[in-house]
């Protein structure tokens, strides 16, 4: 209910709701979940998030974006949060 509402919110922004036919608002883990519906769709681009940062792979751009690109043969394209502060730096 708390995700719905926030998705919600940001939409309205956009005129545009939960039941608009273009927003895809489902509930699963989401690597498997954005997987199965860019090969529904199907997409060219997955737009994702990443802030996780588990394991090497999630140390450099997140957990589900690095599934996402073992899963999907289309390019996938990873956005951090403002004011993300790489924990790499020059020595």
């Amino acid at each position: 209910r708390i995700h719905a509402q926030g998705m919600e919110s940001l939409l309205s922004h956009y005129e545009i709701g939960l039941t608009d036919p273009g927003v895809h608002f489902k509930k699963g883990e989401a690597a498997p979940m954005i997987t199965e519906l860019a090969r529904t769709l199907p997409a060219d681009l997955v737009v994702t998030g990443t802030v996780g940062r588990t394991g090497i792979p999630g140390f450099f751009i997140g957990n589900t974006a690095e599934s996402l690109m073992q899963e999907l043969d289309i390019s996938v394209l990873t956005v951090k949060p403002a004011g993300f502060a790489s924990p790499v730096g020059l020595a």
